[in-house]
């Protein structure tokens, strides 16, 4: 199975949330990188800019220890390129991946050391 998650640009508020332009689809099996779909309206420039950011932020992983290839990097990843551009960009994430991100944290967790902190 994989799980998506999309930024797009924050609409202005005269417009319905419906209405905001795809930057980029990212999809994730959680078993490695994910993959990312770009927007029609994309420049090439702006898609190097934003994949090698993407790459960075993925690779550098939650806590900078590197990924462990989990859905949950690829939603940090992207919520790390919206901070990037705060107010211009907003990350939407579905249901389900959200439970996926949960669950993933969850299982991360149950498996430190008693007397760790997270």
């Amino acid at each position: 199975m994989a799980w998506t998650a999309q930024l797009v640009y924050a609409p202005l508020w005269w417009e319905p949330p419906e209405s905001a332009e795809l930057i980029v689809t990212g999809t994730s099996t959680g078993n490695g990188p994910p993959t990312y779909e770009w927007g029609e309206g994309i420049e090439y420039g702006s898609r190097q800019v934003y994949t090698a950011d993407l790459a960075d932020f993925y690779r550098e992983g939650l806590y900078g220890t590197g990924s462990p290839g989990q859905v949950r990097d690829m939603i940090h990843a992207m919520h790390r390129l919206a901070t990037l551009h705060a107010g211009m960009f907003e990350l939407r994430v579905p249901e389900a991946t959200q439970r996926k991100v949960d669950q993933e944290a969850k299982a991360d967790a149950a498996e430190l050391p008693d007397g760790a902190v997270w």
